[in-house]
């Protein structure tokens, strides 16, 4: 409901004066709803393309709800957590979520190209679908400094993710199992939380100084030019966290199945060349 609103300050001053402030009038709107929907826009323009005009490709909208609900559930049991920061993490988590479900998405398009040039692309949607949906939800006028680490983690966490996925492919390229796949996506993403951000520390310090990038992190998970190896763990722990419905999905689901071995080549698939269903007229 939008209109004007009339606030009145009120206090108990024992009959020293009046109780009442002057009325103060001011018209308050409810934020929009759009930018929250956009990201979801994005995916129901992925699923009318002519390779996902099928019942099956809709059941990439189950490990995303599920991504979504956890963080929802989850967020209560950090309380001690500031509520903006808490709200960050939580739009850049779910963002990254929406980035692995463009990627399952375009797959069909993508596994035509050779081993390198499916990295590539998959970075490219992955990454680009991801900060997509990070900068409708986010908060540009009053968070440029946090946006810009949130950022920071998007990039870590769709080159690790992508870094991962290739790796552990290759690993599997002979003996395959999603049991095996599993365990070396869980090696690579932790390797990857290591080693990678490495670069983006450097890139901040200098860019921003030292001590005016440390000021601005929300909070020490995210403090990447410091962080321990516990935080590079628990960063490692929801990256897997989130990539791994996706990959349940690919291992129980017989079309994301056919998909998840054609993109990166894993033995058992009819064909290198994943085709697309025909649609019938």
């Amino acid at each position: 409901m939008t209109g004007p609103i009339r606030v009145v300050a009120s206090a108990d001053l024992g009959g020293m004066g009046n109780n009442d402030s002057v009325p103060a009038n001011f018209t308050w709107t409810p934020p929009s709803i759009i930018p929250a929907l956009l990201p979801w826009t994005a995916v129901l323009l992925l699923l009318v393309l002519p390779v996902n005009r099928c019942a099956s490709a809709w059941w990439v909208l189950v490990p995303l709800a599920a991504v979504t609900g956890v963080d929802l559930l989850l967020r209560p049991a950090f309380s001690s957590v500031p509520s903006e920061g808490l709200e960050m993490f939580g739009v850049a988590f779910t963002s990254l979520a929406i980035g692995v479900a463009a990627l399952w998405l375009a797959a069909p398009y993508l596994s035509r190209l050779p081993r390198k040039g499916v990295f590539f692309l998959a970075l490219a949607v992955l990454g680009l679908v991801s900060f997509f949906a990070y900068a409708c939800r986010a908060d540009w006028e009053t968070n440029e400094r946090e946006n810009f680490v949130f950022l920071t983690f998007l990039a870590c966490g769709a080159l690790i993710a992508t870094l991962a996925m290739t790796v552990a492919a290759l690993l599997c390229r002979k003996r395959y199992s999603p049991l095996w796949l599993s365990l070396w996506m869980a090696v690579c993403l932790v390797a990857g939380w290591v080693l990678i951000p490495l670069p983006f520390v450097v890139f901040g310090s200098v860019a921003c100084g030292w001590e005016s990038w440390w000021q601005g992190l929300p909070y020490p998970l995210l403090r990447v030019a410091s962080a321990s190896a516990r935080d590079r763990a628990h960063l490692a722990v929801l990256n897997f966290a989130l990539v791994m419905p996706f990959f349940l999905l690919a291992f129980l689901e017989s079309h994301y199945r056919q998909r998840l071995r054609a993109l990166w080549h894993l033995p058992g698939c009819a064909s290198t060349k994943f085709v697309p269903p025909l649609i019938s007229e």
